[in-house]
């Protein structure tokens, strides 16, 4: 696996507003569109995280939203898809099962994760993301 940064948190983002504003924008955007559902993630391996996600668009393999978790550790062996990510809150470590390293990523941070990656997710306080992917 290879998370490949994109962008660290500076604090400040393109339209000058402060990152914690930025995140409660999307929060509230992401309730518009339907009721969000708390489920048990999948794959658990330590602790007992819960997760939820609001899909703003879907079509032709590709996908964004906005996926929420609670701390724990997730096992994810074979990433499903391409996916460009940005952290809004909170912060969470990516292990390479592979090489056993970790990167962790905090809130204004971007990365990218390759479809096939083999990795564990580890949310160290709840967090938030917004996700584009592509099959």
């Amino acid at each position: 696996m290879q998370a490949y940064l994109v962008r660290r948190a500076s604090g400040q983002i393109p339209n000058r507003l402060p990152l914690e504003c930025r995140a409660r924008r999307i929060h509230r955007m992401g309730r518009i569109g339907g009721r969000r559902e708390w489920t048990a993630a999948h794959f658990a391996i330590e602790g007992e995280p819960i997760e939820s996600a609001h899909e703003y668009h879907s079509k032709d393999g590709r996908a964004s939203g906005v996926w929420i978790c609670s701390p724990g550790r997730i096992l994810e062996e074979e990433h499903a898809e391409d996916e460009f990510c940005t952290i809004i809150g909170g912060r969470v470590g990516l292990i390479d099962n592979a090489t056993g390293k970790e990167e962790v990523f905090v809130t204004g941070d971007s990365f990218f994760l390759p479809k096939g990656s083999n990795l564990t997710w580890v949310v160290y306080e709840t967090v938030s993301k917004f996700y584009f992917t592509a099959e």
